[in-house]
């Protein structure tokens, strides 16, 4: 019975393990075609290609979120389950920061204007406004 614990054991955790895997490497692709295509669009002046970007890094960060999340069923020891508890906290920010620009491009797009508590969304304070054409 001992035996079969741990073979079972060792099957759940290489199955951890790999799923791990493959939920990062979707995030990881999923945030490469995002800026890929965020670069592209934005280059042609399409509208709303902030919105489009920003709605792919979130889905791509919840991939990575879940991953971490599973993580912590491999963590045995408590230095472990800090790291990782940080790395969810920051991937948590990003995505309500993500979602909160969403729902500031969502309002533009609606002709709604700015609320003022909030100021201009996050990637407008970066990168500014559309480039003009003449």
């Amino acid at each position: 019975m001992e035996q079969l614990y741990g073979t079972l054991e060792g099957w759940m955790h290489d199955f951890t393990r790999f799923s791990i895997l493959i939920l990062e490497a979707i995030g990881v692709v999923l945030i490469l075609f995002a800026g890929i295509r965020g670069v592209v669009e934005y280059a042609r002046h399409r509208p709303g290609a902030q919105l489009r970007m920003a709605s792919a890094m979130a889905f791509a960060l919840e991939f990575k979120l879940g991953g971490e999340i599973l993580r912590t069923v491999l963590v045995r020891e408590l230095s472990e389950i800090f790291i990782v508890g940080c790395i969810i906290a920051l991937r948590g920010i990003l995505n309500y920061l993500i979602h909160r620009d969403i729902h500031e491009q969502q309002k533009l797009q609606k002709g709604e204007p700015e609320d003022a508590a909030t100021g201009p969304s996050f990637w407008k304070s970066i990168f500014g406004g559309r480039p003009h054409t003449d």
